[in-house]
């Protein structure tokens, strides 16, 4: 069996170098093109291994130490808090690519040898292989990375209001800034279908939209809980149409969002 050395290297540098932009694109960090590729240089290096007279056990700590290497080198030593999570991410990133690349030699008819996936067909299919996995991969990365911002605005919301108890999941809307006008207390929308308070012991407050203008129904909460952390100076708005932001039936309002960083 012919093995290209310069080859091998190539995939394992390309796959170290995009893993490494991995990790830096999930923590928000600019690293520089040099140190990507020195990083993804050591790490193409480790391929090198399998061609030493090595047992398992140790082959399996050598590539421990390049990867903590591989962070030294690409992102240096800040904290050990911050290695860590850089450590971890790298090897997360690597589970799922890893898991990409497999799943699209089994789609090309690639025979796995090992490490090596080996194919007696045209060479384009692995460059197909090196241009689709990582698209795919980023492609997934970004999705979880507006999931996660997206889930940061979702907050569990517990409150009491004329004997009745809620506990209910709200979403955090930049777009509200309803404040009542007498002791400008900012407003958390709310709709119970059976639920509205009378109008003359309600608190009302004005609003307007694109729809036109209104007074939504507002009561001043006997506990109120956001993310089990007590919340004071807001009310309850009751509306009477249905609330269906992402799935949630309440929208915080705006400035509550310091309150909960």
């Amino acid at each position: 069996m012919k093995i290209y050395v310069d080859l091998v290297f190539f995939i394992n540098f390309s796959y170290d170098f995009f893993l490494l932009m991995a990790v830096a694109f999930i923590l928000k960090e600019t690293v520089s093109i040099q140190k990507l590729l020195r990083g993804a240089f050591l790490g193409g290096m480790a391929i090198f291994f399998l061609f030493l007279p090595l047992n398992q056990i140790l082959l399996f700590l050598l590539k421990i130490l390049i990867s903590i290497l591989m962070i030294l080198v690409t992102f240096s030593y800040q904290n050990k808090t911050s290695f860590f999570k850089h450590l971890a991410i790298l090897y997360f990133s690597s589970f799922l690519l890893g898991g990409m690349l497999y799943s699209l030699s089994d789609t090309f008819n690639y025979e796995k040898k090992g490490l090596l996936f080996l194919h007696q067909g045209p060479s384009i299919h692995l460059f197909i292989i090196l241009i689709i996995g990582p698209f795919f991969f980023f492609k997934y990365l970004k999705i979880i990375k507006q999931e996660k911002k997206h889930l940061e605005l979702v907050h569990t919301l517990q409150f009491e209001v004329r004997g009745r108890k809620y506990k209910i999941e709200g979403y955090l809307d930049t777009g509200n800034h309803l404040r009542d006008p007498y002791k400008k207390r900012s407003v958390i929308l709310f709709h119970d279908k059976n639920f509205m308070p009378k109008i003359e012991e309600a608190i009302l407050v004005p609003f307007e939209t694109a729809k036109g203008k209104g007074i939504v129904r507002c009561l001043n909460p006997d506990l109120l809980l956001v993310d089990g952390k007590a919340i004071q100076h807001y009310l309850i708005g009751f509306l009477e149409e249905k609330i269906a932001l992402d799935g949630r039936s309440c929208i915080l309002p705006n400035e509550m969002r310091e309150e909960l960083e």
